[in-house]
C-alpha cells in the first residue's frame, strides 16, 4: 500500500498513472485508488495494461470525453511500452479495453478485433469449462519476451502455426465443440 499526495502530474511516482494523467490533460485536484485481488507484478494476466486502459478510461469520463475501445488500447499501449519502455506486447492492451471473447489479429496495418462468436451463451457455456489456478510463480515480461523476441525468426514457422490454431479455435467455439476446443489449447500450450 502506498500513498502519494502531490502538488503536481510530474511529481506522481506511479509512472502508469502519472502517464496516463499527462495523455488526458487531467492535473489537479482528484484522487486515484486502485486495488487488485492478484499480485501486482508478475501474475502474466495483463495488470498493467488493466490498470492503465481503467484509468485512461476514468480520466477521460472524468473529463467528459467518451474515448473509443481502440483509442483506449492505443493510448495504454503507448504508455507502457513507448513512454515507460517496457517489454510489453499489444495483446493485453486490447483484450482490456475491448473485453469479451475476441478474435485478434496482428498486421502491419494495426490490430483486428473480432468477436470470437456472437452467441453470448457460447462464452458462458465456455466459461462454466475453465478454471483458473494461482500457481505462486510469478515472472516479469522482459524474462519472458526477450527470449521470444530474439528467436523470432527461428520459430517462424511455429508461429504461423499458432496463429492457425486460433483460427481453427474460434471455429470450434463458434460450433459449440468445447471438449475439441480444450484439446486444442493443450496442443498449443505444448
Amino acid at each position: 500500500t502506498r500513498t502519494e499526495l502531490v502538488e503536481r502530474v510530474e511529481e506522481v511516482e506511479h509512472d502508469l498513472v502519472r502517464e496516463s494523467l499527462r495523455i488526458t490533460g487531467v492535473g489537479a485536484g482528484i484522487e486515484i485508488a486502485t486495488m487488485a485481488d492478484i499480485p501486482s507484478r508478475g501474475s502474466g494476466l495483463g495488470s498493467s495494461s488493466s490498470v492503465t486502459v481503467g484509468l485512461l478510461h476514468a480520466l477521460w469520463t472524468y473529463r467528459g470525453e467518451l474515448p473509443t475501445r481502440r483509442q483506449l488500447a492505443e493510448e495504454a499501449y503507448r504508455i507502457e511500452h513507448d513512454l515507460l519502455h517496457r517489454p510489453v506486447g499489444v495483446q493485453d492492451q486490447y483484450a482490456v479495453a475491448f473485453g469479451g471473447l475476441n478474435h485478434m489479429t496482428f498486421g502491419a496495418d494495426g490490430v483486428r478485433v473480432e468477436p470470437a462468436v456472437s452467441d453470448p451463451a457460447v462464452a458462458d457455456r465456455l466459461g462454466e469449462r475453465l478454471m483458473l489456478f494461482y500457481t505462486g510463480v510469478t515472472r516479469q515480461a522482459q524474462g519472458v519476451l526477450a527470449p521470444q523476441r530474439a528467436a523470432i525468426e527461428r520459430n517462424r514457422e511455429r508461429l504461423r502455426r499458432m496463429a492457425e490454431q486460433a483460427a481453427v479455435g474460434r471455429e470450434m467455439l463458434r460450433d459449440g465443440r468445447f471438449d475439441d476446443f480444450g484439446l486444442l489449447l493443450g496442443e498449443a500450450w505444448q
